[in-house]
């Protein structure tokens, strides 16, 4: 997710922080888990 919030705007960017960060966490765990698979498959 972009945010193309104005920086003058501090509390628009900090909702689109905690979104971003929201949305990122279940990211991240895919992305582990992509790479464990991957991982096997090479083995």
């Amino acid at each position: 997710m972009i945010c193309n919030l104005h920086p003058d705007d501090p509390n628009g960017w900090t909702v689109c922080k905690q979104e971003t960060r929201i949305r990122f966490k279940p990211l991240s765990a895919l992305a582990s888990m992509a790479e464990k698979v991957e991982q096997r498959c090479v083995d």
